[in-house]
């Protein structure tokens, strides 16, 4: 699959190109999960068949994260610039 590329609005929103989409199988109103996996970076993928309590506590999980954004930024700043050699 060829790299698709997605503009963060100031909402910190996206658009999840359609080729990623299709390749997931997601829809409008499914669930997806987000992992920072130190060795490929950030790791989507969707929660299947989740109950609803489960739906909720993830929601309350990306809640958590949008009030750290800025040490979430500042830890990939600094992972990508150890990767790359750089300070």
């Amino acid at each position: 699959m060829e790299v698709e590329t997605a503009k963060v609005t100031a909402k910190g929103q996206i658009t999840i190109p359609k080729a990623i989409r299709e390749a997931l199988s997601v829809n409008r109103g499914d669930v997806l999960a987000f992992r920072i996996d130190d060795s490929i970076g950030v790791r989507v993928f969707p929660i299947r068949n989740a109950p609803k309590p489960l739906r909720g506590f993830l929601a309350d999980a990306a809640d958590a994260g949008k009030r750290d954004d800025a040490g979430l930024r500042a830890t990939l700043r600094r992972r990508a610039a150890a990767k790359h050699g750089r300070r």
